[in-house]
């Protein structure tokens, strides 16, 4: 039996016509820098996000480390109230859609997902907690 390697290429070939971006003069890369700063907030925040969900999910699930995914937790919305108040102050200063729509995105994402599954954390944490007592008083 041969086994043979297939090797695919996909080349994107990206053609820019205009020479702004969103009303801003396009950099030498192409792209703004404030469109830059977007794709790097987006892109970043949204990965550091997803860890941190993660993260949290299974700490919650497993009961452990309360207060580190509380406090967490309590700093998540507060950045993310943050990041909504950044959002709306680039769509008032007429920045480009690609700089305020990942604050903006973010920001909503922390605050309603931290914000709602804040007080379902606290409820689990002290269900265990009423667990391991009642365990030591039937003992």
């Amino acid at each position: 039996m041969t086994v043979r390697t297939v090797a695919t290429t996909l080349s994107v070939i990206l053609i820019c016509t205009a020479a702004t971006w969103g009303g801003e003069p396009v950099s030498r890369a192409g792209l703004a820098p404030a469109v830059k700063a977007g794709i790097l907030i987006g892109s970043v925040g949204g990965s550091l996000l997803g860890v941190f969900g993660g993260l949290i999910g299974t700490l919650v699930g497993c009961g452990r480390g309360r207060r580190f995914v509380l406090t967490a937790m309590k700093v998540a919305i507060a950045l993310g109230a943050i990041l909504l108040i950044a959002g709306i102050a680039a769509v008032l200063a007429s920045h480009p859609y690609a700089l305020y729509y990942p604050l903006l995105l973010l920001g909503l994402l922390c605050v309603a997902i931290n914000g709602s599954l804040y007080r379902v954390a606290r409820n689990r944490y002290e269900q265990d907690e009423l667990r391991r007592m009642r365990a030591l008083d039937a003992k």
